[in-house]
């Protein structure tokens, strides 16, 4: 996920929040903006959701989570024959 934090650094207090959703520091740029990565190595529906309330966070100015990427799909409870 993508974030800029509001005062531009990456603060430990940070750190220990994404810590926390099992986040971790990938890559920073000059600008201020980070990418974090997740341990996971598919971006399931519950990792997405971590992403998307850490990214809300008012201490950042944007945050972007990972794409989603299903895993499963579901069976369709429709009966297409009828």
């Amino acid at each position: 996920m993508t974030l800029k934090p509001i005062n531009y650094q990456w603060l430990p207090e940070y750190q220990k929040s994404a810590d926390s959703l099992d986040l971790k520091l990938a890559h920073s740029f000059g600008d201020g903006t980070f990418v974090l990565r997740s341990e996971e190595k598919l971006i399931d529906a519950a990792v997405f959701y971590k992403q998307l309330e850490f990214a809300e966070d008012a201490r950042w100015r944007f945050g972007n989570p990972s794409f989603f990427n299903p895993i499963r799909i579901e069976p369709s409870t429709r009966e297409f024959n009828k």
